[in-house]
């Protein structure tokens, strides 16, 4: 008995292992090409003696098993007549020798034809219990991944329900505020009962903060890159209002800038309105970019995820603003999509805070926003 490089020809007589290696055909594939397809009928026996081969289904997504040097596929549908199980394609260039199917036939065997079938039998033991590791690990992995994407579907629920009472307790602030003259107490109460609870259900999630961008690492370049890239935006907003400003009927007696005429007239309850707006705009970022679109970004499969959560988290996010009125509902949808935006490029919180606040104090508190 002789050792063989393949382990189909292992332990045959050099005599025998010479039978079936002359009537094997060299054959040579190139990277990704396909040996056989699924369903095709298996005449041939294939030996590996160099390069890497894939056994996968039609569709692709799960690999089977992989072919290396001295292994052999496609005995399966030679021996028992049916058509190939699976596709066999290259990982990368191989080099097979392609033993006909007539080498496995009964009726007239082949030297050493026993000793073959008793290899053939061990290695599909072999090949077995491998792939069985291999789809009980797969399943595993989706069992996990779907776990996850049921926690996060708990969690998107939890905060939309959370942002839809925000929204309708905001609104019963208005209502105070025009029956008493303040509701400045009421909205920071409701802030940061909402910060809280938001936060508590993030901690819930078993998460780390730095999973939703709540992180201190890299701030301060973040918040630097959030600015630079919103600077443009402001140079844009002067033009943009004076061209309403000379175009549009009803806004050709606006300023073009409302700060130097408001300057003195700013009032202590004016400078607090400006505090509690740079409070509310961490709370909203935390809600919207981490809250929202970066559970969303996990717990959407399919093309465009990140875009699609983008577009989602800020329609949710301006409905949360439909207490201030329909016309600030709606504003607040393209520069939310910008700072969304923000927060994927630079994976934390920073560069949307540092652009909301510094855009919401321009357009309101410097350029103006006539009727809202």
């Amino acid at each position: 008995m002789t050792a063989s490089p393949f382990d189909l020809l292992d332990g045959l007589a050099a005599d025998d292992a010479r039978h079936w290696l002359d009537r094997a055909e060299p054959i040579e594939l190139r990277a990704g090409e396909t040996l056989f397809h699924e369903g095709d009928h298996g005449d041939s026996v294939f030996l590996v003696a160099a390069g890497t081969l894939e056994v996968v289904r039609d569709d692709g997504d799960l690999v089977l098993a992989c072919i290396g040097p001295g292994a052999q596929v496609g005995a399966m549908a030679v021996v028992d007549g049916q058509p190939r199980s699976a596709t066999v394609r290259t990982a990368t260039d191989a080099s097979l020798l392609r033993l006909p199917g007539a080498l496995f036939a009964p009726d007239q065997p082949p030297p050493g034809q026993a000793r073959v079938l008793v290899n053939l039998l061990r290695e599909h033991a072999r090949q077995m219990r491998a792939g069985n590791d291999r789809q009980s690990a797969e399943l595993r992995r989706r069992l996990e991944a779907e776990r996850s994407r049921v926690q996060l579907g708990v969690f998107v629920t939890q905060v939309i329900a959370l942002m839809c009472i925000y929204g309708l307790t905001m609104n019963a602030g208005i209502a105070l505020s025009e029956r008493h003259g303040n509701s400045t107490v009421f909205s920071v109460a409701c802030l940061l009962a909402f910060m809280l609870t938001l936060g508590w259900l993030m901690h819930r999630s078993g998460d780390p903060w730095s999973a939703w961008g709540v992180t201190w690492k890299g701030w301060l370049r973040a918040a630097g890159r959030g600015l630079l890239w919103t600077l443009p935006l402001i140079a844009l907003s002067i033009p943009a209002k004076a061209a309403l400003i000379a175009l549009v009927h009803g806004w050709e007696n606006e300023p073009l800038f409302v700060l130097p005429a408001t300057l003195d007239t700013w009032s202590t309850s004016t400078l607090l309105l400006v505090a509690v707006y740079l409070l509310f705009v961490p709370v909203q970022e935390f809600a919207a970019r981490a809250g929202l679109q970066g559970s969303l970004t996990r717990f959407l499969t399919g093309r465009h995820v990140r875009l699609r959560a983008n577009v989602l988290a800020n329609l949710m996010f301006a409905a949360s603003h439909l207490h201030l009125g329909t016309a600030t509902a709606l504003l607040v949808i393209p520069p939310g999509l910008f700072w969304g935006w923000l927060m994927h490029r630079e994976g934390n919180l920073w560069a949307p805070i540092v652009s909301h606040a510094v855009l919401g104090l321009w357009a309101f508190w410097v350029l103006g926003v006539p009727g809202v």
